[in-house]
């Protein structure tokens, strides 16, 4: 399957060189401008802080406030050292891979908002249903797939201790993983668009759903009306795009499933359409 994936992407490269490069180039526009800064950061900070002993009983409001406000796939990270740890279960690890990865407030309002809706209507509009959606599918696989000790009884967690170099380090890695992802989709997203924007509006809008910032971009340019265009680029935010989910996939060990994670941000990325579309 990897081997099929590599030749068909070399395939694209050679089919479309000038929509490869510039879909390469809007990608680490992108990534330098938005992600680096926004992300980048949190990533220092949230790796120096498991160096700490984090009592048991805050783990679940850190493990939340990282996943709502750091962006993914910062959440994941986190998550997977805590599985690694043994702070997690397998269990508890696939479950809360769904509760702390979304898009951080900073990139829905700084990039989102700011750039395309700011003079058409409020943040609330785009943004509460956003986090409404997955607070909501949170209680219901909570329900679902229930667990009664969210976490082990034990009195702290804490990583692996490491030198500051080799955290920043670690986080220029993952920086760096996340540029690659965007590059990649970027390529998919442009060549995807070039090919069915004028045969069906159908797939192109489909194919903005690859990846969130040019996905973003692209559909606000799209001929829809102001509320179905909201609607979209809100689900596209809740849902994070199938490059979000490769990062994420990226981040875990392989013993970790990316299965209930998807399922999650699919019915956020729907219940969010929907919860806009009717607001608007």
């Amino acid at each position: 399957m990897k081997q099929a994936g590599t030749i068909f992407f070399f395939f694209l490269l050679i089919l479309f060189p000038k929509i490869s490069v510039e879909g390469a180039r809007q990608g680490l526009i992108l990534w330098g401008l938005t992600l680096v800064p926004t992300l980048l950061p949190f990533f220092i900070v949230t790796k120096s802080i498991l160096q700490w002993k984090i009592p048991g009983n805050l783990l679940l409001p850190y493990l939340f406030f990282v996943g709502y406000f750091c962006g993914y796939p910062t959440g994941a990270v986190i998550v997977n050292q805590l599985y690694l740890s043994g702070a997690l279960t397998k269990k508890q690890s696939n479950l809360f891979i769904c509760f702390c990865n979304h898009a951080s407030p900073a990139f829905l309002f700084n990039f989102v908002y700011y750039n395309y809706f700011r003079t058409q209507c409020s943040a609330w509009t785009l943004l509460f249903p956003v986090y409404l959606s997955s607070v909501l599918w949170t209680a219901v696989f909570c329900l679902m797939i229930h667990s009664k000790d969210p976490f082990p009884q034990q009195a702290n967690v804490a990583a692996k201790e490491q030198r500051l170099e080799d955290i920043f380090m670690e986080s220029v890695s993952t920086i760096m993983k996340i540029g690659c992802f965007m590059l990649l989709f970027s390529i998919f997203i442009q060549i995807s668009f070039s090919l069915f924007s004028k045969r069906s509006i159908v797939l192109c809008t489909l194919s903005c759903f690859l990846e969130i910032t040019n996905g973003v971009h692209i559909l606000s340019s799209c001929p829809f009306s102001m509320q179905l265009k909201t609607a979209l680029i809100g689900a596209l935010c809740s849902f994070g795009g199938f490059c979000s989910i490769a990062q994420v996939r990226s981040a875990l060990s392989k013993e970790l499933s990316i299965f209930y994670y998807f399922i999650f941000k699919l019915c956020t990325g729907v219940t969010t359409f929907v919860l806009i579309y009717l607001a608007v």
